[in-house]
């Protein structure tokens, strides 16, 4: 069914979910990256069929860049979405907001943390019942800057499902 003023105010309210997470970090001063598996929890709300907000926890897996072992210990990202309904039960949209974050560095015994903040972006796409369960996808990226001064960024995949409420 299309999208029609009718059924598009179904699509505002709160939800939460989660999901599987495929990141792959990324740093200007060194050739390749290093890719993990983690989790995800998101919960936001839509103040119309178009906007709304939404909080993410990132968190887990790890992975080898020439050696040094990245960890994920956690990202939170505070972000805008804008979304169009596609029909009833397909939405495409994209968000932009604040990320926080820590990764932790592993090599030959010697463990080091960084922890930054920077922004995020990116494009999702929801399918499901507007008065419930859904599944999501998105990729988006994590841009943040180091102590060092090198920049770096911190990008993932994610697929899962959420409750509309």
């Amino acid at each position: 069914m299309p999208a029609t003023t009718d059924n598009l105010g179904r699509h505002a309210g709160g939800y939460f979910g989660g999901g599987g997470l495929i990141w792959s970090y990324v740093d200007e001063s060194v050739e390749g990256s290093a890719e993990g598996l983690g989790g995800q929890l998101r919960g936001g709300y839509r103040f119309n069929p178009f906007f709304g907000f939404e909080t993410r926890f990132s968190a887990g897996g790890s992975g080898t860049l020439e050696g040094i072992e990245v960890q994920l210990n956690r990202a939170l990202q505070f972000l805008a979405t804008l979304s169009i309904p596609a029909s009833e039960r397909l939405r495409f949209g994209g968000y932009a907001g604040l990320s926080a974050g820590e990764l932790e560095f592993s090599s030959s015994g010697f463990t080091g943390r960084e922890a930054d903040t920077g922004v995020s972006f990116g494009s999702f796409f929801e399918y499901g019942d507007p008065d419930g369960w859904a599944f999501y996808g998105d990729l988006g990226i994590l841009q943040w800057g180091s102590v060092q001064g090198t920049g770096y960024m911190v990008a993932g995949l994610s697929v899962g499902a959420l409750y509309r409420f």
